[in-house]
């Protein structure tokens, strides 16, 4: 995870109001609220979701081309959000495509300043996994470990409990499931117990080694 580097660094100590915003801006971010929502069909079996969005002071479009149910999942009609992209204009109107959007009562903004920009899929935004949650994993990963922990701990609990518990998340394991984990040693013990948690129908472990069984 140390090695998943940022591809920029922004300045996020400043909200803009819509009414600053011009088209050839650089990454802003402005606060306001989810009036309403609008789908609008590009093709067969697609759609682009616009958000009308309010500071209060004029209205932008969000827009989405892919991720229909998990964008009215998570974001609601009149919560207060920090959206943060690169502002466009649209048949007259401002709009920010795919921007990064971040509940406003969760952000501090004057302890944010230059912060790291970290590329992600939209399926990584889904488990929970957008830019600001990986910056927020790296700063974890940089605590100084206390001088009672030793290096075998801090490196287990890193690094190989963290590979363990990050398999289990991605594979979408739901209680149905058989799972396969490969390999019983510290890494597949700790993968193994990641995926108990999420209590599926059959759990199977391979490995060859008979010390390990």
């Amino acid at each position: 995870m140390l090695e998943y580097y940022p591809y920029k660094y922004v300045d996020r100590s400043r909200i803009y109001s819509i009414r600053e915003l011009s088209g050839d801006m650089p990454y802003v971010q402005i606060k306001g609220r989810i009036l309403s929502f609008e789908e609008f069909a590009t093709g067969p079996r697609q759609k682009r979701i616009v958000a009308h969005f309010s500071d209060g002071m004029g209205v932008v479009d969000i827009v989405w081309f892919r991720g229909g149910q998990y964008i009215y999942q998570q974001y609601k009609i009149g919560e207060e959000y920090i959206v943060f992209g690169r502002p466009t204009v649209f048949n007259g109107r401002f709009q920010f495509a795919h921007p990064d959007m971040d509940k406003a009562s969760e952000l501090n903004i004057s302890q944010m300043g230059l912060q790291p920009y970290y590329s992600t899929t939209e399926r990584m935004k889904k488990n929970g996994l957008n830019s600001h949650a990986i910056e927020k994993v790296v700063k974890a990963l940089l605590n100084r470990i206390p001088d009672t922990v030793s290096d075998e701990q801090a490196l287990f609990v890193g690094d190989i409990l963290a590979t363990g518990f990050w398999a289990a998340r991605i594979s979408e394991i739901t209680e149905d499931d058989t799972v396969l984990v490969i390999g019983a040693g510290p890494t597949g013990i700790c993968t193994l117990l990641c995926v108990m948690l999420k209590k599926p129908k059959r759990i199977i472990v391979c490995e060859q080694s008979p010390e390990r069984i």
